[in-house]
């Protein structure tokens, strides 16, 4: 049960329900302690990430800490080499010995950008920690110091839309895969080429991009997977709406954004 809810908690931190999900991670710490008599370090991990919006630029650094204290130092009798990996991916976000006061969010998530490239290195075949490291790389690209077209920014969107395609590819049903493609396609950029057509050859935006080889194109099959892979989700249920904006598919927008309300 703490192991189910503990899986739960990671898809809620996917779909950026934050505090259920660190009311899921709670709950499988409480749940281990129940029924096993020790504490649950990678629920305190999770717990610890869900006060981190790394998209938002956003993150709780007191309360963080708060969880990651709860990891018992005895933690490692019956913690395995790959949670303590990604256990330690927290503690670089978060680091003991630096104060919340003289800590600012790009240090953090660069911080743990690398350290989940470390895990990567440790553990090729971990997706998480694919897909937590290509998320926060975006993140961490995303803070350009650029005020105008950025060629270095565009090369990184694109190199996180391969990097995901791969994860894809892979995993195929993980709706937090599908949501951050959703997400790093939600771009003006993109589109701009199909809107224009639209404007001057009145050919519409979903049928060029739809049929385009494009950055476009991988958001908008996104947007028409989410609903089936993540449908008991209501922010999932929103997230294609993004796409459809962008293409001016007003009547998909408003589907998706009812579908929402209705869950």
């Amino acid at each position: 049960m703490a192991r189910a809810r503990f899986t739960l908690g990671l898809l809620a931190l996917h779909n950026f329900q934050y505090e259920l999900a660190q009311e899921l991670f709670e709950r499988a710490e409480a749940t281990e302690r129940r029924e096993r008599g020790r504490g649950y370090p990678l629920a305190m991990w999770g717990a610890a990430l869900a006060t981190f919006q790394i998209l938002w630029q956003g993150s709780d650094c007191e309360k963080s800490k708060a969880f990651l204290k709860r990891i018992p130092k005895n933690a490692t009798e019956w913690v395995t080499e790959k949670e303590k990996a990604y256990i330690d991916t927290g503690f670089a976000l978060y680091p003991k010995e630096l104060s919340c006061e003289k800590d600012d969010q790009f240090s953090r998530e660069e911080r743990f950008m690398k350290a989940m490239k470390e895990v990567t290195r440790l553990y090729p075949e971990e997706t998480e920690a694919a897909l937590f490291h290509v998320v926060s790389s975006a993140a961490v690209s995303a803070q350009s110091p650029c005020s105008g077209p950025c060629p270095e920014t565009a090369r990184s969107r694109q190199r996180v839309i391969r990097e995901l395609s791969s994860l894809e590819e892979k995993n195929p049903s993980h709706s937090g895969v599908i949501h951050y493609i959703i997400h790093v396609c939600d771009t003006p950029e993109l589109y701009k080429e199909g809107n224009r057509r639209f404007v001057e050859e009145m050919l519409p935006p979903q049928t060029y991009h739809s049929e385009a080889s494009s950055e476009a194109s991988f958001g908008l099959k996104a947007a028409h997977r989410y609903p089936r892979i993540a449908n008991s989700s209501c922010h999932a249920l929103h997230m294609p709406s993004h796409i459809f904006m962008r293409l001016g598919q007003w009547r998909m927008s408003l589907k998706s954004n009812l579908m929402s309300i209705k869950v």
